[in-house]
């Protein structure tokens, strides 16, 4: 369980979050302040207390006195005669989000049961989406002027609307729904992005009693102006960084096959814009290696971290910094824990193939056939502050070669990946590690001494069997014939005791 808490103002909030990546580790958790928590005498602070619990218990916490910035609430501004006022967003507004603008009405000593507006936007910078009308009238007609004017009438009120609910000091008129468009200059403020004028206000009487005047407009400065509000542009910033690998644990084989072995390191951005998804940075940041003789540290997406042959010891923890590139910063350093080959060896039964009394290689007319033997290669593991693990099978990690051929070959089986010496010829030859370094070998030798003693049997039991090649069913008389047949083995197994 994740639980995020904020504190301020003598109260707590706690949010229950999802819990983080299995792939990445890393989780996202989204609040929301309460309004009574934002001051309109001054900006404030709220600490922030993170904890994770698993069956119940904890098991990590962090605390962050002052993390989150309240921001100073605007002050309420009321109209204290007749007229319209308009209210613009009272918090910057990102490039391309969308925001409402209210329009309500001080309708003085009368019932207003029916107006007439001007409203006037700056098109380089705004754009109208959408109009609802309040429900107290009839339906508004909004024309549009041209670029960056509407002019919106009621006339009457909606069925059932009574004088009194058209009469007072924030009578609801109409809201427009409005975006700021993408290419907005970030950080920039548009003094009088839009403004309101009063056509006409007209009472139960039929009277106007109102006309020709400008409207207020109330944005997030704590002011209204007759000229227009204004709108501030917030800028997408970066406000956190997170940086993870997609291997934490590493075994260093490149020693034993001289292939190096890789693990990403990924950089997460989070913005300063709710709506905006974290996302990974592909550029913009320097790794570095701390320990540079366990891993290295390669340009990638940001970067890769590299165990290689050239690498000469392991670690418990092998440190890879990583900082903005332009800005220097330290952004995190990501710990990876890295085992070192400290021995390996080829190990085989017997060093020595002898011949095999009567037994000839198949398909070589005749040719002594040899013994074979299986053969595995084994290595210790360990680094600084890590307990050395000995004896760990690695054949089928690595590639077996014989330096010759004719004397010997190795080859392994598709399904059980065992590998085998076979003897071809009488002579010498080395079985080592392709790639390895430095070379990690063993020596073989093939004897024409007939073999005096089974080392081992491999019982296979196989159900059927049947000629893979027949012989012809003529031949001519008095002809020497070679026949050379296969016969195929075959084993089905069912159940556990049919052989």
């Amino acid at each position: 369980e994740l639980k995020l808490t904020r504190f301020s103002v003598g109260t707590e909030q706690s949010t229950s979050c999802n819990a983080p990546s299995s792939t990445t580790g890393l989780g996202e958790c989204t609040a929301t302040m309460p309004a009574a928590w934002f001051s309109d005498a001054a900006v404030g602070a709220a600490d922030v207390y993170v904890a994770a619990a698993y069956g119940g218990a904890a098991v990590a916490s962090c605390s962050l006195a002052s993390a989150i910035t309240l921001a100073k609430a605007p002050t309420a501004f009321l109209l204290l005669s007749a007229g319209v006022l308009g209210q613009m967003p009272t918090s910057p507004v990102f490039a391309g989000d969308s925001f409402d603008v209210h329009f309500v009405a001080h309708t003085g000593s009368f019932a207003l049961t029916g107006w007439q507006l001007t409203i006037s936007y700056d098109a380089s910078v705004l754009d109208v989406q959408s109009y609802t009308g309040s429900s107290l009238y009839n339906p508004p007609t909004v024309n549009e002027n041209g670029a960056g004017s509407i002019s919106v009438v009621t006339t009457g009120v909606s069925s059932g609307t009574t004088n009194a609910a058209v009469t007072g000091t924030a009578i609801p008129l109409i809201t427009f729904a409005m975006s700021l468009l993408p290419g907005a200059t970030q950080g920039a403020t548009v003094a009088n992005a839009t403004s309101v004028f009063v056509d006409q206000m007209i009472n139960q009487g039929l009277a106007v009693f109102v006309q020709n005047q400008a409207g207020y407009m109330a944005a997030a400065d704590d002011g209204a102006s007759t000229a227009g509000g204004a709108v501030v542009i917030d800028t997408l910033s970066t406000v956190g960084r997170f940086a993870y690998v997609t291997r934490g644990e590493i075994v260093n084989t490149a020693r034993l096959t001289g292939v190096s072995v890789t693990s990403l390191l990924t950089v997460v951005e989070l913005y300063s814009r709710a709506a905006t998804a974290s996302a990974v940075a592909t550029s913009g940041y320097t790794c570095a290696a701390a320990e540079s003789s366990v891993l290295v540290v390669s340009v990638g997406s940001p970067c890769t971290v590299e165990a290689t042959s050239a690498a000469s010891a392991g670690a418990a923890t092998a440190s890879v910094t990583v900082t903005h590139t332009t800005s220097s910063a330290l952004v995190a350093t990501v710990p990876v824990r890295v085992w070192y080959p400290l021995s390996a060896r080829v190990e085989v039964p017997y060093s020595t193939m002898y011949a095999v009394k009567g037994l000839q290689l198949a398909g070589s007319c005749g040719n002594q056939a040899y013994q074979s033997a299986f053969i595995s290669v084994s290595a210790s593991f360990g680094g600084a502050g890590l307990v050395s693990v000995s004896s760990v099978d690695v054949t089928d990690l690595v590639t077996l070669v014989s330096s010759a051929t004719a004397v010997a070959t190795v080859s392994v089986s598709g399904v059980s990946r065992l590998a085998t010496v076979t003897g071809l010829s009488v002579g010498s030859t080395v079985v080592s590690l392709s790639g390895s370094s430095p070379t990690i070998g063993r020596e073989i030798f093939v004897s024409s001494d007939i073999v005096r003693r089974v080392a081992s049997l491999v019982p296979v039991a196989f159900t059927g069997a049947a000629f893979a090649s027949k012989p012809a069913t003529t031949f001519e008389v008095g002809a020497d014939v070679v026949v050379d047949t296969n016969v195929a083995l075959s084993q089905t197994l069912t159940a556990e005791g049919a052989v």
